[in-house]
């Protein structure tokens, strides 16, 4: 929670249920991630594609 996670390669990474409250996530990559029920609430950086991307993932907090 709050951390610097900007430029973080988490593709192909099981972040189910992880929380990136606060975060700072720009420039990171989640491509092939699986965010199921990860809360991404305050979270900064994230483009509207990015979030649009995650949701459908199942991330909330978006």
């Amino acid at each position: 929670e709050g951390s610097d996670l900007s430029d973080a390669n988490l593709a192909n990474t099981n972040l189910m249920n992880t929380s990136f409250k606060n975060c700072d996530l720009s420039g990171a990559l989640f491509v092939g991630a699986v965010v199921g029920g990860a809360d991404f609430s305050g979270a900064r950086g994230l483009s509207s594609q990015l979030k649009k991307h995650l949701k459908s993932k199942g991330a909330t907090g978006l």
